[in-house]
């Protein structure tokens, strides 16, 4: 009676959990570490022409970049909208200047170089990003 008693907790505590991961990660929605509020620091007009002074769209695409269309990275449309970073980290505000800041210490050997960018750069890169849902 006692194992019969155990097995039905379980199997309810699956079902719910499931139920839980399946109401969160519902058609169009992303699990994701906060919500996709736009970066509350930085200039997002600023960010833009950092992008493009920095030649981000040799690598990406990029819209509202002018001739970002490359596919060598991933393109960045609907950023605002991505879970994860480089595969690993969370998409937040945090995450992602922390990735911009210094790609290979977040994942050695990526691609993505390390691009000496000021911190008001990756603040305002950040700020752009977070625009494009």
């Amino acid at each position: 009676m006692r194992v019969r008693r155990l097995v039905t907790a379980v199997a309810v505590a699956g079902v719910t959990t499931l139920s839980a991961l399946g109401a969160a990660c519902a058609p169009g929605d992303s699990p994701r570490a906060e919500s996709p509020a736009l970066a509350s620091a930085g200039r997002p007009d600023a960010g833009r022409e950092a992008i493009l002074v920095h030649g981000c769209g040799s690598c990406h695409r990029i819209p509202g970049v002018p001739n970002a269309r490359s596919l060598v990275g991933p393109p960045l449309d609907s950023w605002s909208g991505r879970s994860f970073i480089a595969g690993t980290l969370p998409n937040s505000q945090e995450n992602l200047q922390r990735w911009l800041t210094d790609p290979q210490e977040v994942r050695p050997g990526s691609a993505m170089p390390t691009i000496d960018l000021t911190d008001e750069e990756v603040a305002d890169i950040t700020a752009y990003l977070f625009t494009l849902d």
